[in-house]
């Protein structure tokens, strides 16, 4: 994975899940210190059990495929985020995540994450919200889908 700028991608990232709703001052304080990452098809993003919360992903271009083992679970696509369990809870990480495509990810590190939490309160609730909106709603389509 190679590093880059996510500032060009401000706009989607402002439409993103986490970070839907979020004033502009809010954003650029989100946006400045994360990074960019780039995987390559078919290489491994995140892996399964990892110990400690890497950070907060968010794809902006290309697809992820999240799986345990072979077992596809999900494919994310431009705009949907991961990461957020163990950064959350700081339990390991629950699945395992590759690139399908050529993938741009935006990355903010659980340290930066944390950091803004402590400063910015307001963006914080934000991005708490969204984050507990997104998973209930994977939790009532689980229980549909059952």
């Amino acid at each position: 994975m190679t590093l880059a700028g996510p500032h060009r991608y401000r706009a989607i990232l402002a439409d993103s899940v986490p970070f839907r709703g979020l004033d502009p001052g809010a954003m650029d304080r989100v946006v400045g210190p994360g990074m960019l990452l780039e995987a390559a098809p078919g290489s491994q993003v995140l892996y399964e059990g990892e110990r400690s919360s890497p950070g907060l992903y968010v794809v902006v271009e290309g697809e992820v495929e999240v799986h345990q083992g072979e077992a596809r679970l999900n494919v994310l696509r431009r705009g949907d985020c991961f990461g957020e369990y163990s950064l959350i809870d700081g339990k390991p990480t629950s699945a395992s995540l590759r690139a399908i495509s050529a993938a741009r990810l935006y990355f903010l590190p659980s340290g930066l994450f944390q950091k803004l939490v402590v400063n910015d309160s307001q963006a914080a609730a934000t991005i708490y919200r969204n984050l507990l909106v997104e998973l209930i709603a994977r939790l009532r389509d689980m229980n549909t889908a059952g």
